[in-house]
C-alpha cells in the first residue's frame, strides 16, 4: 500500500513539474512576450502603407458594400474615410490591438464602422472589433469577432489592400452612383444582363439606400434555370470611381464576373472578366420579370388608402413617370388619382368591388369599378365592369370630356396590363409599402400607389 502511495506522489510531482515548464518548453517564451512581438509586427504592417488601406465593407452577405479607407499611425490613431452617407461619419479614431480568443483589432471611438453597427440596433450585423486573420505588406484580412456565420452565412471578412492617393477622393464614386438607378437617362425602365455573342441573359435591378434602420446597396439578378423556373440572386455591390464591383463573384455563362465599368456613350455597364464581355443595359423588354409577387389586393392588402389623403398623395405622385403625369395630372383635368383594392368603397358604389379606380378634379370624382386578373410571375390586368356611362356623377363625366375619360380608361384597362414592382415610399409621416404599376404596352407609363 505504501509503495502505491509513493507511486501516486511521484506521478503528481512529475505532472506538476511538467506544468511548470510547459510554457517554456512549448514556446520558448511566455505568451505575453509572444503577443507583444506579434502586436509590434502588426502595427508595423498597418502603418507601413503610405496612403493607408482600402477595403469594401458589407456587414453581411445580403446588404450593401461601402468603401472604407484607413490610414494608421504608431500613436494609436487611424484616419477613416468612406462613401457611406457621403462621408458624414468620417473621423479620426483610436485603435488598439488586443488578445482574447484571437488577436483583435479594435476601433475604439465613433467612426463610420460604429455608425453602420448602430443601424437598426445592430440589425445589419455590423461590427467594429475584428480578428486579424492575416497581415502581409500587401494585404490585411480582418474577420468579424462577433459574427459566427449564423443561418449558414459566412463570417464577415474585410480585406484591405494598399490604397493610392486617388482613392481618398470620392468624387467619381458620387458621380457613378446615380448612373446605377433603374431608368437613368432613358425612358426604358428595365435592364438586362447578358453575355455578348451568346443567348445567356437575365434581368438586372439595382437597390440603393441607407438610413437609421436599413442599409441597401445590392443588385437583384433573375434568370431562368433548366427547369424553366426563375432563380434569384441578391448580390452586394460597392460603387467605384468608374463603375461598380460585386462583392461576391456572379457566375454567368460559366464564368465569374466581378468588376463593371460605365460606358458613357452607350449608357451601360461592361465587364471583361473571365475573358468574355458581360453587359448590363436598359431595355423595354425584360428578359425575366423581376416583379413576380403580383399579390397586391389579395389577402386584404389595401392600396391607396393613404394616397387619397392630401398629405400623402403629392409625395407619391412624384414616383409616377413624366408621361403619366402629363396625361393624368393636367391642371384642367385630373387633380388626384388613386386605386382601392379589396375595399368597400363608401361613396357611390355600395357593393364590394375587387378594384375601384378613382379620378378626381375640382368638379367631383369619376369611378371605374374593375375586376382583376393576376398572371403569376408576370403581371396584373384591370378589366372594367359595366358601361363607362354608368359611372359619371354630378356632371363630372361631361365636364371631363368623353374622349379624355375613354383615353384614361383605355390606358388603365389595357388588355396587356401592368407589371407591378413592390416598393417603399417616403412621406411626411414615414415610410409605407407601395407599388409601381408599369404599363406592358408602354413602360414609359408608370404610376404609383401606397398601401398599408
Amino acid at each position: 500500500m505504501k509503495k502505491f502511495i509513493y507511486i501516486i506522489l511521484a506521478m503528481v510531482l512529475m505532472i506538476t513539474s511538467c506544468q511548470d515548464n510547459k510554457e517554456e518548453y512549448l514556446f520558448g517564451e511566455n505568451i505575453n512576450s509572444r503577443f507583444e512581438k506579434l502586436k509590434s509586427e502588426y502595427v508595423e504592417t498597418l502603418t507601413s502603407a503610405e496612403n493607408g488601406w482600402i477595403g469594401y465593407y458589407n456587414p453581411n452577405d445580403k446588404v450593401g458594400g461601402f468603401i472604407v479607407l484607413m490610414k494608421f499611425d504608431k500613436d494609436g490613431y487611424v484616419t477613416m474615410a468612406s462613401d457611406y452617407n457621403e462621408g458624414q461619419n468620417d473621423n479620426k479614431t483610436t485603435y488598439r490591438i488586443d488578445k482574447r480568443l484571437k488577436v483583435e483589432l479594435i476601433f475604439e471611438s465613433h467612426a463610420v464602422l460604429h455608425q453602420i453597427y448602430e443601424t437598426n440596433k445592430n440589425g445589419v450585423d455590423g461590427e467594429y472589433t475584428f480578428n486579424i486573420k492575416s497581415a502581409t505588406k500587401d494585404e490585411v484580412v480582418l474577420e468579424s469577432a462577433t459574427d459566427f456565420g449564423y443561418n449558414g452565412s459566412g463570417v464577415t471578412e474585410l480585406k484591405l489592400k494598399k490604397a493610392t492617393a486617388e482613392h481618398w477622393n470620392f468624387d467619381g464614386v458620387y458621380e457613378t452612383t446615380p448612373k446605377l438607378a433603374n431608368g437613368y437617362k432613358t425612358s426604358k425602365y428595365f435592364r438586362s444582363i447578358y453575355v455578348e455573342g451568346t443567348e445567356v441573359k437575365g434581368s438586372f435591378s439595382y437597390v440603393d439606400g441607407y438610413s437609421n434602420t436599413e442599409i441597401n446597396r445590392y443588385s437583384i439578378i433573375k434568370k431562368f434555370n433548366s427547369e424553366g423556373t426563375v432563380d434569384t440572386e441578391n448580390i452586394p455591390m460597392a460603387v467605384t470611381n468608374d463603375g461598380f464591383k460585386f462583392l461576391k463573384p456572379y457566375v454567368i455563362n460559366g464564368k465569374e464576373v466581378t468588376d463593371f465599368k460605365y460606358d458613357e456613350e452607350n449608357n451601360r455597364f461592361v465587364s471583361k472578366d473571365g475573358g468574355q464581355t458581360t453587359i448590363i443595359e436598359h431595355t423595354n423588354e425584360p428578359p425575366v420579370l423581376y416583379f413576380p409577387s403580383v399579390s397586391m389586393g389579395e389577402d386584404g392588402k389595401l392600396a391607396s388608402q393613404l394616397y387619397s389623403h392630401s398629405y400623402y398623395w403629392p409625395t407619391v405622385k412624384l414616383q409616377s413617370s413624366v408621361l403619366f403625369k402629363r396625361f393624368v395630372y393636367t391642371p384642367s383635368k385630373t387633380k388626384r388619382f388613386d386605386i382601392y383594392l379589396n375595399s368597400d368603397y363608401d361613396g357611390q358604389l355600395p357593393q364590394k368591388e375587387e378594384v375601384v379606380i378613382r379620378v378626381i378634379n375640382r368638379y367631383g370624382r369619376y369611378i371605374i369599378p374593375c375586376t382583376v386578373e393576376r398572371i403569376k410571375n408576370e403581371r396584373i390586368i384591370f378589366k372594367i365592369k359595366g358601361d363607362l356611362k354608368d359611372y359619371g356623377k354630378g356632371g363630372f363625366y361631361k365636364r371631363l370630356g368623353i374622349k379624355y375619360v375613354k383615353k384614361l380608361t383605355d390606358l388603365l384597362t389595357s388588355s396587356k396590363g401592368f407589371y407591378v414592382e413592390e416598393t417603399e415610399q417616403k412621406t411626411l409621416f414615414g415610410k409605407y409599402k407601395g407599388y409601381i404599376y408599369i404599363s406592358v404596352d408602354n413602360p414609359q407609363v408608370r404610376f404609383s400607389t401606397l398601401r398599408y
